[in-house]
């Protein structure tokens, strides 16, 4: 509510749509493919 004090760190939202989820998860698996193929790549070229 506007005006109420609000604490480090304490909670004051909750985001729950499906699509942003799947978004989130989406980036995550993305980022840990190119963390891979950097990979696969240093060892191929050397």
């Amino acid at each position: 509510m506007p005006g109420m004090p609000v604490n480090k760190g304490q909670v004051i939202a909750v985001m729950e749509d499906p699509a942003l989820i799947q978004l989130q998860q989406d980036y995550l698996v993305a980022v840990s493919r190119l963390q891979y193929l950097q990979l696969e790549y240093d060892r191929q070229k050397n």
